[in-house]
């Protein structure tokens, strides 16, 4: 028999519920962004092998985690140099003798 202690505690499942939520190819390829036939192209043709799936049978399924992590390793960076080169001449309206 369970403790009422045990019973009235709800369970904490935190963020790692979503590592084992199962995603089928439709709600997949929402989750993504992108269209079904999308994913289905970039899964056949192994376009992206960081791109996780189980198969359950004939079934194509897919970890929620897998997807963030698959959308994490896909995040670019890019730095904008604040003084690209300072030797380049720049040609300005304000250069050129004229008042902005």
């Amino acid at each position: 028999m369970f403790k009422e202690s045990q019973m009235s505690e709800p369970l904490n499942l935190g963020s790692s519920n979503s590592r084992h939520k199962l995603l089928n190819v439709e709600e997949a390829a929402e989750f993504l962004g992108i269209k079904k036939s999308t994913l289905t192209h970039w899964l056949s043709a192994k376009i992206y092998p960081g791109l996780k799936s189980i198969k359950l049978g004939g079934l194509r399924r897919f970890r929620e985690q897998d997807l963030i992590e698959f959308i994490e390793s896909r995040v670019c960076t890019t730095t904008v140099d604040p003084n690209p080169n300072p030797n380049s001449k720049k040609t300005s309206k304000t250069s050129q003798g004229g008042m902005l």
